[in-house]
């Protein structure tokens, strides 16, 4: 986790709720329930989705993940629940912050083909933000 990244979510806090007395392991990397692709935890037909598994905390991306957890539970289907880190993240507070895609200096140290271009836009360019003052 990168502090830029998320300095507004909150910590996971998946610690005390006797979950491993059931057997659902925690993650040592995000703290928060561990599970796999599909959104599996480490006992049989128990799933997580969402702020609980320490992944990254947008209420989009819960949603989607809560809507592939119940389909896999519910179907005889087996989708991916856990995105990369190039998830769109928006956090509503007033400005909104946003960010998409990868920082100048990862997608660099990817060494994306082509070369990396960086785009910048003025808030005077912006109609909400013009609007709103």
């Amino acid at each position: 986790t990168r502090p830029w990244q998320r300095p507004w979510q909150r910590p996971t806090r998946a610690t005390g709720l006797g979950l491993s007395a059931l057997g659902v392991e925690l993650s040592a990397a995000t703290g928060g329930i561990a599970v796999d692709a599909k959104l599996r935890t480490t006992v049989k037909g128990v799933y997580a989705a969402g702020d609980c598994t320490g992944d990254q905390q947008y209420t989009h991306y819960a949603g989607f993940q809560g809507a592939i957890a119940a389909r896999n539970i519910l179907l005889p289907l087996s989708d991916q629940g856990v995105a990369t880190s190039r998830v769109p993240g928006c956090v509503f507070t007033s400005p909104e912050v946003a960010k998409v895609g990868l920082t100048e200096s990862e997608a660099r140290a990817e060494g994306k083909a082509g070369g990396v271009a960086v785009a910048y836009r003025r808030m005077g360019q912006v109609d909400r933000a013009v609007t709103m003052g």
